[in-house]
């Protein structure tokens, strides 16, 4: 497998997209690419128009494969792929982010039949040291030397969970890395006895706060008890916590009896069941008396097989974007933070061209249609707001996904494109 690492070297301007796929996407740039199905070994670069354009990964990349799509600050991207059919059925989507000292995924399992594997990607040219803390049912696991995952320059490193971790039904992970800042990607596969039962890739999840926003899960009617209904990951790491949920549609706040409070174990990743709410899009506030992280998950039945999508929370932002890949329909869902008190006005730009106007206790739900093409989706408003989009497949809407946006600035100018490879 290989890191496809992309550096900004000049000026700034429009977009440089990068997607998981075959081929590649906008003809300025594609001319003076090599074919599809190698970047080049050593560094060339390349001026991009001022006029959008994508770079779409030479190979599909399958969400337990180990490889990754990195992204360095001032490209916005994500990665895509997809199968439909046999273990590996699903859709796996997931934001390429800027490189950071710390991040939290939340997600995954490592019992029978569910793979969850870490790739920690060091763009950067000076080696990083990565620990891993990682938290399942019974609290913070004791991993020894096992947590200390050193990363060379320009390489990446796998690690999986199922091994380091095993037996563990609810997984959260929290790394924080030394010497030069990484990448986290958490990518986890499902299977019930030959049957699929969801791949996804699950991106980080903000970091600690009292307070945290899911806009984005989607329900199919589950009821209550059903363990495909829509579900919230939350985790306090240090001390017992107690948390509110507030759910929100579009008709508003949504009762869901016995729901408050919920009490969280320290350590101990805790799944909170949303089932018997209707079919539709929602967003989920949560607010606790001490620091948090979370992500939610939904689960779409087609016959006998499941697809699964991870959503994690994000940070409040008044501009931030998100790349749908081509052949990929979706609902963007935007909600304002716990803390909103006015109306909050904003504009949807890219795939969609609109405005909006969002309260402080509603959400607002736009459909993002098909399109033969890779498409950008910025969101800016007059107030720190949060938005994900519940994905689908096109031609498949039993294959879903979540994806939450980048704060990432976009670019033109000069950059430079290199493979290294991933150990």
């Amino acid at each position: 497998m290989k890191l496809s690492q992309i550096r900004r070297t000049g000026a700034a301007a429009g977009v440089l997209a990068l997607m998981a796929g075959v081929g590649y996407y906008g003809s300025d740039l594609a001319a003076a690419l090599p074919q599809p199905g190698a970047l080049p070994e050593a560094p060339q670069t390349f001026t991009l128009p001022a006029a959008p354009v994508a770079l779409t990964c030479p190979d599909p990349l399958p969400a337990s494969s180990g490889s990754a799509v990195e992204l360095m600050p001032g490209i916005a991207g994500s990665t895509s792929s997809w199968a439909e059919e046999g273990e590996q059925r699903g859709l796996a989507v997931a934001a390429c982010a800027a490189p950071a000292a710390e991040h939290w995924l939340v997600g995954g399992a490592s019992t029978a039949g569910q793979t969850a594997t870490i790739t920690l990607s060091n763009p950067g040219a000076r080696p990083a040291s990565v620990t891993l803390e990682v938290y399942g049912v019974t609290g913070q696991l004791a991993l020894g030397s096992r947590s200390l995952i050193p990363i060379a320059p320009g390489q990446a490193v796998t690690v999986p969970l199922d091994a380091i971790a095993p037996e563990q039904s609810r997984l959260a992970v929290h790394a924080t890395a030394r010497g030069s800042l990484v990448t986290a990607t958490l990518a986890s596969t499902s299977l019930a006895g030959t049957t699929a039962d969801g791949v996804e890739l699950i991106g980080s999840s903000a970091n600690l706060s009292n307070s945290l926003v899911l806009a984005g899960l989607r329900s199919d009617g589950q009821g209550i008890g059903d363990p495909t209904a829509p579900t919230v990951r939350l985790l306090s790491p240090t001390v017992d916590a107690v948390a509110q949920f507030t759910v929100i549609g579009l008709g508003g706040a949504v009762d869901i009896p016995g729901l408050n409070p919920v009490t969280l174990k320290a350590g101990v990743p805790a799944d909170v069941s949303l089932g018997g709410i209707e079919p539709g899009e929602y967003a989920v506030i949560v607010s606790a008396n001490h620091p948090i992280v979370g992500a939610g998950r939904w689960t779409r039945a087609t016959g006998n097989a499941h697809d699964s999508a991870w959503l994690p929370a994000t940070s409040p932002a008044t501009s931030s974007s998100a790349l749908l890949a081509a052949g990929l329909q979706a609902a963007l869902v935007i909600a304002a933070p716990a803390d909103a008190t006015a109306p909050i006005t904003g504009t949807v730009s890219g795939r969609l061209d609109l405005g909006f106007e969002l309260t402080p206790d509603g959400i607002v739900v736009l459909d993002v249609p098909f399109d033969a093409a890779p498409g950008l989706l910025t969101v800016a408003a007059d107030a720190p707001i949060v938005w994900g989009l519940a994905v689908s497949a096109a031609h498949d809407p039993g294959l879903v996904a979540g994806l939450a946006p980048s704060s990432i600035e976009l670019i033109t100018g000069v950059v430079t494109v290199q493979q290294t490879s991933v150990r």
